[in-house]
């Protein structure tokens, strides 16, 4: 059984291999085709908007980065310098309190907001407060990176889930959050029927 896989890779290593710079040919492969492409800076750069010579940092979005938690500030400082080096305009950080001043000394192109901390270091309960009153102002939020799993926490995603207007990627224990409590994963299931 393990043959198969083992020479479908060596297929596409031979075919690569022949490929030209700029295209790659098509190669069958039991029942399916493939078409590979190369992924060049022309190719990367046509995907990407074009910006004018006025284009101000407002228009291009405004994105929140939500987690961290005692010990794992990391985690939200690497996707609040994703998201810039992607292309937001903005970039907020949402952490907990007691790390919200490391936050912001890390990343000064970022802003930050600090949330309800329960004392440790972690995302408290009431933590959305924070995030509500402006949440319209963001195009989308990236919420769970070093968030942990506390109750603060898996409230913190459900009313993400429930409440934000953007679009929203859930990730690593916003995830765990979910997978804990079934009240919120159909009410995940809803938003995305939704459209949202």
């Amino acid at each position: 059984a393990l043959e198969q896989p083992l020479a479908a890779i060596e297929a596409l290593k031979r075919c690569i291999a022949r490929a030209r710079k700029d295209t790659l040919p098509r190669f069958y492969l039991g029942k399916l085709f493939f078409r590979l492409e190369m992924l060049d800076d022309a190719l990367a750069a046509s995907a990407l908007p074009q910006r004018t010579r006025t284009t101000h940092k407002g228009d291009v979005g405004h994105v929140l980065i939500c987690g961290g938690s005692a010990g794992k500030n990391g985690a939200v400082l690497l996707g609040a310098r994703a998201a810039l080096r992607c292309g937001a305009g903005l970039v907020t950080m949402a952490v907990p309190q007691r790390l919200a001043a490391t936050a912001n000394s890390s990343l000064w192109e970022a802003m930050t907001i600090a949330l309800a901390d329960d004392g440790s270091g972690n995302v408290g309960l009431g933590a959305w407060a924070a995030i509500e009153r402006d949440a319209a102002r963001y195009c989308s939020a990236a919420v769970g990176p070093g968030l942990g799993t506390g109750e603060g926490a898996i409230e913190l995603v459900e009313r993400f889930v429930e409440s934000f207007p953007g679009r929203l990627v859930l990730d690593a224990d916003a995830l765990n959050a979910i997978a804990r409590t079934r009240t919120t994963a159909e009410k995940l299931r809803a938003r995305c029927r939704g459209g949202r």
